[in-house]
């Protein structure tokens, strides 16, 4: 069985890809969680001027147990061990972080193309096990939680204007015919209703594991200082 884990950012938002091992293999991710919008005080992202929420201690605890709880469904963790957390990471620490961690638990990974590569195959009966590293290195190593939601609409413009003006000459120079860029605010329009904006990156789906991996090098997929600093 091989399979593979990225934290890739396709669109603008943060996706922190996870792989369920059990049976066949799956890949979810917990971009797009359910938030209540009901509340006419709730946080839009959307509005204009909106740009990363206060994070308040109460609000930092909930958002870890909630990220807790949509691990142990998506991996089907049914008894889930008490895990220390030991801090937060950013985003581009995260691969690294994660990939010693799961090496340390026997099953040996690496960084590549922005996330983390399963370097190998491993036994249909080594699946819970696999999942039970997985659960417990993020829960103990997780990111910043706002990089599981829709970014704030100053950062989601920042980065559209990272995709236009750098990231497409950039894959362009890499050989590959990019899209005409829609429009800022077709964009964030399609951004925010769907998640299926327009992005440079997605033209180069079919290209080999090393080609990609020169292509994420060459061409840094986000804006500087995209994300907040983990703490």
């Amino acid at each position: 069985m091989k399979v593979a884990v990225t934290r890739r950012v396709l669109t603008v938002a943060s996706v922190l890809g996870l792989v369920v091992l059990s049976g066949a293999c799956a890949q979810t991710s917990p971009d797009g969680q359910p938030t209540d919008s009901s509340s006419p005080t709730a946080y839009d992202p959307s509005a204009e001027g909106a740009d990363w929420k206060p994070q308040g201690e109460a609000a930092v605890e909930k958002s870890y147990q909630d990220y807790l709880t949509y691990l142990q469904k998506s991996m089907q963790i049914t008894n889930p061990p008490d895990v220390e957390l030991v801090r937060y990471v950013s985003v581009d620490d995260w691969p690294h972080v994660i990939s010693e961690c799961i090496t340390s638990a026997g099953f040996p990974v690496r960084v590549s193309q922005g996330g983390v590569v399963l370097d190998g195959d491993i036994p249909d009966e080594q699946a819970d096990a696999m999942n039970l590293a997985w659960y417990t290195c993020q829960a103990g190593y997780p990111a910043d939680q706002r990089t599981q939601e829709p970014l704030p609409r100053v950062r989601a413009e920042k980065q559209y204007n990272h995709l236009v003006e750098n990231v497409a000459p950039c894959v362009r120079a890499e050989g590959f015919e990019v899209p005409q860029a829609p429009s800022l605010e077709s964009w964030l329009d399609a951004y925010y209703t769907d998640g299926a904006a327009w992005d440079p990156f997605t033209v180069v789906g079919e290209a080999g594991p090393e080609e990609l991996d020169a292509i994420y090098i060459a061409c840094p997929h986000d804006a500087p200082d995209l994300y907040p600093e983990s703490d």
